[in-house]
């Protein structure tokens, strides 16, 4: 079952809220130096699922990694595009979509409000920028296995 989704109009709205601003207020200050330090482009029109601070540093901690040495790591930018869809998806039905690093995340919503995107289960309060719909994950999506 694919989950209804098409491609993002972008808003060219004067003063719009800038991409590191919103991850800011998301509480994923480090999902942005993350996006940085891969060089991800995030000008287009997308969804992105930003991990909280809190969830990367979960996941520094698990693989007993710094900050630092996570932001140089060679698997970067495949972690920063499991978290990025070229789709809209506003989490309002259960389905799946395709991230930019090519994996399969399933989508489920269970409740008004509340939805399971991949194994993280989130309140759904999407924030808007010019070009992004960014949800906030306490957890982080897991990347596709490599061939």
């Amino acid at each position: 079952q694919q989950q209804q989704q098409q491609q993002p109009q972008p808003q060219q709205q004067a003063g719009c809220l800038p991409l590191s601003e919103a991850l800011a207020q998301s509480g994923a200050a480090l999902f942005a130096q993350a996006l940085e330090a891969a060089g991800v482009n995030t000008a287009d029109a997308m969804t992105v699922f930003a991990p909280t601070d809190a969830a990367l540093q979960g996941l520094t901690e698990a693989l007993g990694v710094t900050v630092e040495e996570l932001l140089v790591s060679p698997n970067l930018q495949t972690l920063v595009l499991q978290h990025m869809t070229p789709l809209t998806v506003d989490l309002a039905a259960s389905g799946s979509f395709t991230s930019l690093a090519g994996g399969q995340v399933p989508v489920s919503v269970t409740n008004p409000g509340t939805a399971t995107v991949g194994t993280c289960e989130a309140q759904v309060r999407p924030l808007s920028t010019c070009t992004v719909l960014l949800h906030s994950l306490p957890c982080v999506l897991e990347p596709p296995a490599q061939p």
